[in-house]
């Protein structure tokens, strides 16, 4: 059994000085949508409506992060950014921008630290007591780390990823020979193929989750699983930071969950529900927040003394406060 996610070492997950680099990138990449005479340049972005009731986006501005302005939407309460860059553009940061040097700069120096804490708490204590074998399929599955990990406890390991330097490296550094480059859509899997399709932090990438979500459900066998987590829009880290929030990327995350949000998903694509909850690192991430703005949360800090941060993470937990929402679901026999 592993630690819980409240005593991660983040400096082992982000190594120094990773997030402020690829902050200030992802600033640069933001103003390159910028449109000369104001506002964003409309062969760049595209208006959208919420994607999840469908309802049209509301005028109102909750807040615009580099002109980006984001909406709550009044029917259900998703929050996402509209307009926002349009499929050309998102797919170009997804196969060459800079979720590759997120990879390079971040996963990959960090990969053993998550693959002895994160992946195999995922594997050993979320799924194993669920699903003790059978066929795995892990959507968006990056460099494979994960999937590395299942595969030495015995699970018949397969991906889907749209990053084509992610899939030659789990190909060819990780010996994972079933993962496919592309989307779920484009893989073409039979039909109630796998036991277990995992979708860790996906969903608020892609254009329409409920489509994605369709697939998923296509693929697994009746009484099959699905794991899926995302960022907690409804977090105390974004509380407290608001528009600062490290999940605030308007060019790779399109949409932003809460708990409820979260659950209408899953529920509007036909799963049952078993579970949603969150973790989260909620204060350390503040705190890498406060020193990657240092400008704007000069002298702020959380007074909170070391021997009750765990206590009160787990309060932030048990409040569905946390920064990391999951949600475990199945599909109907």
């Amino acid at each position: 059994m592993n630690a819980p996610t409240a005593t991660l070492d983040l400096s082992k997950l982000q190594p120094s000085g990773v997030t402020e680099r690829i902050t200030r990138q992802m600033v640069t990449d933001l103003r390159g949508y910028w449109d000369p005479g104001g506002g964003l340049d409309p062969a760049k972005v595209t208006r959208v409506d919420c994607s999840l009731c469908g309802a049209p986006a509301p005028e109102e501005i909750l807040f615009e992060r580099e002109r980006f302005p984001y909406r709550r939407c009044r029917d259900c309460g998703l929050v996402y950014p509209s307009p926002r860059p349009n499929r050309e553009q998102l797919e170009r940061q997804y196969r060459t921008g800079r979720f590759t040097s997120v990879f390079s700069q971040m996963y990959l120096p960090s990969a053993e630290y998550r693959m002895s804490t994160i992946f195999r708490e995922r594997v050993c204590d979320l799924i194993r007591p669920r699903v003790p074998a059978g066929r795995l399929l892990d959507v968006g599955c990056g460099s494979g780390h994960f999937l590395k990990v299942a595969d030495s406890h015995g699970y018949e390991v397969y991906g889907v990823e749209p990053n084509p330097a992610m899939v030659r490296f789990a190909n060819e550094e990780l010996g994972l020979s079933r993962i496919r480059s592309g989307t779920l859509q484009e893989a073409s899997f039979p039909k109630e193929f796998f036991d277990v399709v995992t979708a860790w932090d996906v969903l608020e990438h892609v254009e329409d989750p409920g489509h994605l979500l369709g697939e998923i459900r296509r693929v697994l066998k009746p009484g099959g699983w699905v794991f899926a987590y995302t960022e907690n829009f409804d977090s105390f880290n974004v509380f407290v930071t608001g528009l600062y929030s490290e999940i605030v990327a308007p060019d790779v995350h399109i949409r932003h969950y809460s708990p409820a949000t979260f659950t209408r998903e899953f529920e509007k694509a036909g799963f049952a529900i078993q579970s949603v909850h969150t973790r989260g690192l909620d204060l350390a991430h503040i705190r890498k927040t406060f020193g990657t703005y240092p400008e704007v949360f000069a002298g702020w800090n959380l007074p909170i003394p070391a021997d009750a941060e765990e206590p009160f993470q787990e309060f932030i937990n048990r409040a569905d406060k946390g920064d990391n929402l999951r949600l475990y679901a199945r599909k109907g026999l």
